[in-house]
C-alpha cells in the first residue's frame, strides 16, 4: 500500500464529531431469523459461536450451531448436540478453551443440562452439582478467577435469584442471602468488566423496579446508584469491550416500547453511546465482543416487524492503544470517521501551536521506543513504527487525511501518535490511537 498516496496532508479549520458506527454485515448465507438464541466469542479460535433460539409463535426450537468469523457464517454439523431450545445462556471459558451452555426451554419443559463446545464436538457434562432447571437466566465469564457466573432465571412461574459459578468441573452454589442479592428476575443481562474485576448485571423482569445495576465481586453483590438508567431493561444484550474497557448494552424493551439505544458502563456511570445509523429496534437478540477484530457483533432478535436474521457490527472509529506518558499523554482524537473516499481528520492538543503526527501500521503490541527527560518533559512511550510523519500547526492541530476511494483499503488498520514541542524546549507525547479504514 502506498501510504503517501493514502495520507496527503491538508489543513482544515474545525473538527467534526467522532462516533461509533453500526454496520450491516449480513452475508448471503447465515442462520435463519430467530430470537431467544445465545452467542459467545471463542477467543482461542477467533469466532463468534451461536446456538439455538426460536421464532415467536412457533413451537419448534432451533438446535443448530453457527460460527461467525467476521465475513461468513458457517454452520457446524456435530454428531451430537443439545436439544433445540430457546432462552438459554452460554459463556466462553477461556481457561479451558470451551464454550459452556446451560439450561433453557425446549418448548415443553425447562432444562438444567450443561454442555461444552470445543469447535468440533458438543459434549454433555455430568457435574456433581447443578443449578435447578431454568430459562431466561444470564451467564458471564470472570477471567480473573477463571469461573463462569450464573444468576437468576425463571422455572415455570417461579422467578429465581440464586448465584452459581462454574469452575470448569462442576457448579458451585454461592448461597448468597436473598437480602444481599438482586431480587428474583429473568430476561436480564450480565457481562464481566475485566478492567475492574466485577461482573455487572442490569435489568430484567423482577418483582419491583428492575432498572437496577448490580456488581458481583465473587464474594458479594453490590447495588450501584448511577444517575442514568438504560431504557431497554428486558431482553437486552450486554458485552464487554476489552479494547475500550467499557461494558456495552444494546436494545431491549419495556412495557412501553422496543429500543435500539446503545449505553456504556465505565465502572461508575451509564452513558448514552454516540452511534450513527442503527439496527431496527429489537429485543431477544444476542451479542458478543470480537476481541480480535475489536468490534461488537449482534444477530437477530424480535423487531416491530417480526423476527430478524440480520448481522450487525458496532465499529468505533478510534480507540486508545497506549498512553504517551504515565497517567496519560496529550489529548488526541479522530474528528471524523476513517471512511473510504472521504477525508479523515485527526485533532491533537498543541500548546505551542505545532506538532508532528506519526503514522504506522496496526496493531501494536507495545511501545517501540522509551523516551526520557530531558528529551521529553516526562518519561514517555512511543508506539507507531513510523511510515509517515506529518507536521501541522494550530491550537489545536487539525490534520485532514484524504482516503482514496478504493475498496482494497477496507480493513486496513493504522496507529498514530503525535510529538508536540513545549515552551520549555522538551517534547510531550499524545496517547497512541488506532483506527480501521472502512466502507461508509
Amino acid at each position: 500500500m502506498n501510504h503517501h498516496a493514502l495520507l496527503p496532508l491538508a489543513l482544515t479549520l474545525a473538527p467534526l464529531s467522532a462516533q461509533a458506527t453500526w454496520l450491516d454485515v449480513s452475508p448471503m448465507k447465515g442462520p435463519s431469523a430467530r430470537s431467544g438464541h445465545t452467542m459467545t466469542y471463542d477467543a482461542n479460535r477467533k469466532v463468534t459461536v451461536l446456538f439455538g433460539g426460536h421464532v415467536l409463535g412457533s413451537t419448534g426450537k432451533f438446535s443448530d450451531t453457527w460460527e461467525w468469523d467476521g465475513y461468513l457464517w458457517t454452520q457446524k454439523t456435530p454428531t451430537s448436540r443439545p436439544t433445540g431450545r430457546t432462552e438459554t445462556a452460554m459463556a466462553y471459558d477461556a481457561k479451558n478453551k470451551k464454550s459452556i451452555l446451560f439450561g433453557g426451554h425446549d418448548g415443553q419443559r425447562t432444562l438444567s443440562d450443561t454442555w461444552q463446545w470445543d469447535g468440533f464436538v458438543w459434549k454433555r457434562l455430568s457435574p456433581t452439582n447443578n443449578p435447578s432447571p431454568r430459562s431466561d437466566h444470564a451467564m458471564s465469564y470472570d477471567s480473573a478467577r477463571g469461573v463462569i457466573v450464573l444468576f437468576g432465571g425463571v422455572n415455570s412461574s417461579t422467578k429465581l435469584q440464586d448465584t452459581w459459578e462454574w469452575n470448569g468441573t462442576t457448579w458451585i452454589d454461592k448461597k448468597v442471602p436473598t437480602t444481599k442479592s438482586p431480587q428474583q428476575r429473568y430476561n436480564h443481562a450480565m457481562a464481566y468488566d475485566a478492567e475492574r474485576k466485577q461482573t455487572l448485571l442490569y435489568g430484567g423482569e423482577s418483582l419491583s423496579n428492575s432498572e437496577m445495576t448490580w456488581q458481583w465481586s465473587g464474594v458479594a453483590w453490590t447495588k450501584r446508584s448511577p444517575s442514568l438508567f438504560p431504557r431497554g431493561k428486558v431482553s437486552h444484550a450486554m458485552a464487554y469491550d476489552s479494547t475500550r474497557h467499557r461494558i456495552v448494552l444494546f436494545g431491549g424493551g419495556n412495557s412501553r416500547d422496543l429500543y435500539n439505544s446503545v449505553y456504556e458502563w465505565d465502572g461508575g456511570e451509564w452513558s448514552v453511546g454516540n452511534t450513527k445509523v442503527s439496527p431496527a429496534r429489537r429485543l431477544g437478540m444476542a451479542m458478543a465482543y470480537d476481541s480480535n477484530r475489536r468490534r461488537l457483533v449482534i444477530f437477530g432478535g424480535s423487531t416491530r416487524s417480526g423476527v430478524a436474521g440480520d448481522t450487525w457490527e458496532l465499529v468505533h472509529d478510534c480507540f486508545c492503544v497506549g498512553l504517551g506518558h504515565p497517567g496519560g499523554g496529550l489529548p488526541i482524537t479522530c474528528a471524523s470517521p476513517p471512511v473510504i473516499g472521504s477525508t479523515f481528520r485527526v485533532v491533537f492538543s498543541a500548546p505551542q501551536g505545532r506538532g508532528t503526527l506519526y503514522v504506522g501500521p496496526a496493531p501494536v503490541s507495545g511501545p517501540i521506543l522509551k523516551l526520557a527527560p530531558p528529551t521529553t518533559c516526562a518519561p514517555g512511550d512511543f508506539y507507531p513504527f513510523p511510515l509517515l510523519a506529518i507536521p501541522g500547526v494550530g491550537k489545536p492541530v487539525v490534520l485532514s487525511l484524504p482516503i482514496p476511494n478504493s475498496s482494497s483499503l477496507a480493513g486496513v488498520r493504522v496507529t498514530f501518535q503525535a510529538v508536540v514541542p513545549q515552551f520549555s524546549g522538551c517534547l510531550s507525547l499524545t496517547d497512541a490511537v488506532e483506527a480501521t479504514i472502512r466502507h461508509r
